[in-house]
């Protein structure tokens, strides 16, 4: 293992140890992730526990929810006593900006309460207390938060707010030696709270899609991801809009992973982006969806960055988008030009190694041989 701040060369081979969240869309970057840094000719392997972390390592890469992971803590204590630097890819979304004293105090008293979730388990006791606190959080945060950007179901906003808290806490408490953000709202929250974060996108892997020959694009429109209430009303006014001009809205809500989805998007015309979080822009669904050669309209009103509204992609306002996508329905043309330089885009400028891998070359200090 190369010692700490010494200047590695090109010719030493790294050894990064990746810990995410068991979420399938996170075993699948994970995967991409592992693979894209063995072809950079890295070592890179899962922990998945304390023990793992005994192996000789040059990194700790952490994605996703990893605060709900009752050995991280402990994991990262022991690679910090090892000097052993970590990245955190904040990559689950954060809280809206900005954010006053008053949300901070909010999140703080909150906090152990969102950590300590895991001791319910399904049960009967864990939903009573995800019901009573997130009643609660939405009512001391409405006010510095601001109503408008509250999601009708207050328990997302318990998830922000924990991934936001364990960020900010193992950072300045030294668990955690740098983080870079997955979205660019992100990044600025984090800066506010002190943290200098990095704007740096989920990255294109083959393993997250590809083009498939000869397949028929029979799907006029789908939406696949988790179906909330906000999005449920909003998919059935579509469905509608578009049924009575003879189109179809397909929602693919469950086991919509890898290979499947992959199918799935390449049968596919146009995907539809519908938002969780209206202060955030995350950038994933995108770019599997390109990578598969769709089309994107997404319902946004903030910065798109790094796509180009018009160029890679086209952002509606929410009471546009039934105008939107049956304008391009109906103009195959523009739809297939749209779809071939969304896909050129994450394919060839916005791969993981342009993303994430420069990053760790950073923070293993890889220089010339």
């Amino acid at each position: 293992m190369t010692t700490p701040g010494k200047k590695r060369t090109a010719a030493e081979k790294p050894r990064v140890g990746l810990v995410h969240s068991p979420h399938p869309v996170f075993e699948e970057l994970a995967a991409a992730l592992t693979l894209q840094l063995s072809q950079t000719g890295w070592d890179c392997f899962a922990v998945r526990g304390i023990p793992a972390t005994s192996r000789d390592l040059d990194l700790v890469l952490l994605i996703g929810d990893v605060a709900m992971l009752p050995w991280v803590d402990a994991m990262l204590a022991n690679v910090r006593a090892r000097n052993i630097p970590t990245l955190l890819w904040q990559l689950e979304p954060l809280p809206p900006r900005p954010l006053n004293d008053n949300a901070l105090a909010t999140v703080r008293r909150l906090y152990p309460v969102l950590r300590a979730e895991h001791i319910y388990r399904s049960n009967r006791a864990r939903r009573l207390a995800n019901r009573f606190f997130s009643w609660q959080l939405a009512r001391q945060a409405a006010g510095a938060f601001g109503s408008a950007h509250l999601p009708a179901d207050r328990y997302r906003l318990q998830l922000v707010s924990r991934s936001f808290q364990w960020a900010q806490d193992s950072y300045f408490a030294g668990r955690v030696t740098r983080i870079l953000a997955g979205m660019q709202a992100g990044a600025a929250l984090l800066g506010q709270a002190g943290i200098q974060a990095k704007y740096v996108p989920v990255g294109y892997h083959p393993l997250l899609g590809t083009l498939r020959p000869h397949v028929e694009r029979d799907l006029d429109v789908v939406f696949f991801g988790s179906v909330t209430d906000e999005r449920a009303t909003a998919l059935r006014d579509i469905e509608s809009r578009l049924g009575k001009v003879g189109y179809c809205l397909t929602v693919v809500s469950d086991n919509c992973y890898g290979e499947t989805r992959i199918r799935l998007l390449n049968r596919t015309k146009i995907v539809l982006n519908l938002l969780n979080y209206p202060w955030e822009f995350p950038s994933l669904r995108l770019v599997m969806a390109m990578a598969c050669g769709c089309m994107v309209i997404s319902v946004s009103n903030s910065d798109p960055a790094p796509f180009r509204d018009g160029g890679h992609f086209i952002q509606t306002a929410p009471d546009s988008i039934c105008g939107t996508l049956l304008q391009h329905l109906a103009n195959e043309d523009e739809r297939n030009v749209l779809a071939q330089q969304g896909h050129a885009f994450v394919t060839g400028e916005m791969t993981m190694r342009k993303t994430i891998v420069p990053e760790i070359e950073r923070m293993l200090e890889i220089g010339p041989g």
